[in-house]
């Protein structure tokens, strides 16, 4: 193995690592859509509770994990 080849293999490792960090960058910036927001959101809020919580949050229509299937047919603002 001469040295030459061990260069071209931290240079093409180092433009690959660079690559990678641009499109997290890139990820980064994209602005999401309102939607997604509200989405991650509501599940940040809510999915993580036991089922019961869900419940009392007026979650109970929209079914989802973590809810009882029995409450799937209240209406959303039923406690």
């Amino acid at each position: 193995m001469d040295s030459n080849d061990k260069e071209h293999r931290q240079k093409s490792r180092r433009r690959k690592k660079e690559r990678k960090k641009r499109k997290r960058n890139e990820k980064k910036k994209r602005p999401k859509m309102k939607a997604d927001r509200d989405r991650s959101s509501a599940y940040l809020k809510y999915e993580r509770q036991p089922p019961g919580e869900a419940i009392k949050h007026g979650l109970a229509g929209k079914g989802g994990s973590g809810l009882d299937p029995t409450h799937s047919m209240m209406p959303s603002k039923a406690v």
